[in-house]
């Protein structure tokens, strides 16, 4: 029954489309960012399924035209990377945070890992792995809402990162870099990095690229795209962060339980400085005085003092964590729990405040600019919370089931 499965699901994405290009007109916006496939396992039911959606749909949707938002004005847009079916279909969804509305989705790639947001927000650029292992990225012109010719990149892409001119893309692969001109729409000659690449992170100044390998960060000269001395971490590294000043990453590994200083201007490591277990993301604070840092099992946030160099006690989130995101103002974390809950830290007082309860299960998260409003990715629809009262607001659904998530300027 799949090749039937599979068509049920285009004709239902077919519909669901068409619903929203016919009721969700363009709005002129005043002036002024572990997987889960949706799974459909009920074969016999699909037909019954197919109706029960579209009469859904016909009660979700106004009966009058709603208008969509125009990607590309000086409203903030987020932008929510799903996929479809077995197939892993992508589809990339933009969300006005000013209307709180879904304009129609784009059809992009067939195994998505990753998507990056130009500075100037005109762009996205999705990381796509097909069922060939050889990666591609995937240029989506914003405004227009379509996406451009893929370009080959490395087999095995597991993460990219814009610099902040805009210029050029760095996309990471199993064991090389490969940088993207925009402009022009190429890929130049691959760099060659230790194996095991993780994740890449670019320094605030744009001028060096760090590739995480499973026990070493390689700093990449994005002047001459040329790889330097690999600076040896303990392994398993599984994340990267810069102080606001780019003089120090902090690298994480995971199964080293563990996060060590990088001093970028020497490239030397300093001793690492032992965490709860798991960790897996970091923040750092506006000020670079504080490093948290989020670990998995139990769920727990890390605080670091930057200048001494020591971790005091762990805060508890309540749950198993999967995702960290801070407000602009660094007053706040936010912390996904894996449980249909996100549990908000307040930094000065180093306490979690009560949980917050989104209804589905999130995997990732994005805060506007201005602070006000957290975006999380549900099961097939994305919600919005008030960073003010820390509640929820409407669930604002989307094609397929959110796997990343990214915000525009």
């Amino acid at each position: 029954m799949t090749r039937i499965e599979d068509q049920l699901a285009d004709a239902l994405l077919a519909v669901d489309q068409d619903v929203r290009e016919q009721t969700l007109r363009p709005l002129t916006v005043p002036d002024r960012t572990r997987r889960r496939r949706w799974s459909r396992r009920l074969a016999p039911v699909a037909a019954a399924a197919a109706v029960a959606l579209i009469a859904a749909l016909a009660l979700v949707l106004p009966m009058a035209p709603r208008p969509a938002p125009t990607p590309g004005s000086h409203d903030s847009f987020v932008y929510v990377l799903s996929t479809v079916g077995q197939k892993e279909q992508g589809w990339l969804t933009p969300i006005s945070t000013a209307a709180g509305t879904a304009g129609p989705a784009i059809k992009v790639g067939q195994g998505p890992v990753a998507i990056a947001i130009t500075p100037n927000g005109k762009s996205a650029y999705i990381l796509d792995q097909p069922g060939s292992g050889q990666g591609q990225v995937i240029p989506v012109d914003l405004a227009a809402g379509t996406a451009g010719p893929a370009i080959k990149v490395g087999q095995g892409p597991v993460a990219i990162a814009i610099t902040p001119d805009g210029k050029t893309a760095y996309v990471a692969s199993a064991a090389s870099v490969t940088p993207v001109n925009i402009a022009s729409g190429t890929a130049g000659r691959a760099i060659r990095v230790p194996p095991g690449v993780s994740t890449i992170a670019i320094t605030p100044d744009g001028r060096t690229a760090y590739v995480a390998s499973f026990a070493s960060v390689t700093p990449i000269s994005t002047a001459t795209g040329t790889a330097g001395r690999a600076v040896r971490v303990p392994p398993g590294v599984s994340t990267i962060a810069f102080t606001p000043d780019g003089k120090t990453a902090y690298v994480a590994s995971f199964e080293s339980n563990s996060v060590t200083p990088v001093n970028t201007a020497t490239r030397t490591a300093g001793p690492a400085i032992k965490v709860a277990t798991g960790p897996d993301a970091i923040a750092i604070a506006p000020d670079g005085k504080t490093a948290y840092v989020m670990s998995g099992m139990p769920g727990t946030v890390t605080v670091i003092n930057i200048a001494a160099g020591t971790a005091g006690p762990p805060i508890r989130d309540g749950g198993i964590a999967d995702a960290m995101v801070m407000t602009p103002d660094g007053r706040t974390l936010y912390v996904e729990n894996g449980s249909g809950t996100i549990t908000p830290i307040s930094t000065a007082a180093g306490t979690a405040d009560p949980q917050v309860n989104v209804g589905a299960a999130p995997r990732n998260m994005v805060i506007t600019p201005d602070g006000r409003t957290l975006y999380a990715g549900g099961t097939d629809a994305v919600i919005p919370v008030s960073t003010a009262t820390n509640t929820p607001g409407r669930a604002i659904k989307v094609i397929g089931e959110p796997q990343f998530i990214a915000i525009g300027p």
